[in-house]
């Protein structure tokens, strides 16, 4: 099942891809400044385990229907929550 505008052509494809790289990207400086400061208190596991929960299910919806724009970027961004929730165990 795929949906019909999914055409690699489709220039909204590439505005969406774009816009979702923005959004996975921007967790970037908040993973780095966890490891440098060696400190994680500031994180929520909730918001963490929110996090994950609700990428991993976007990220299935996305796959299902071969939203390539959403997936590829999620993919990212969810990979970084996870270090994030890693390095939160870590550091208590």
């Amino acid at each position: 099942m795929t949906c019909d505008d999914t055409d690699t052509h489709n220039s909204y494809n590439y505005v969406g891809l774009i816009g979702s790289l923005i959004l996975s990207f921007s967790i970037i400086p908040q993973v780095y400044k966890t490891f440098i400061s060696k400190s994680a208190e500031d994180l929520s596991y909730k918001w963490l385990l929110s996090t994950v929960i609700g990428l991993t299910l976007v990220n299935i919806y996305a796959v299902n229907f071969n939203l390539w724009a959403l997936y590829i970027p999620g993919f990212m961004e969810l990979l970084l929550v996870i270090v994030l929730f890693y390095l939160k165990k870590y550091y208590q």
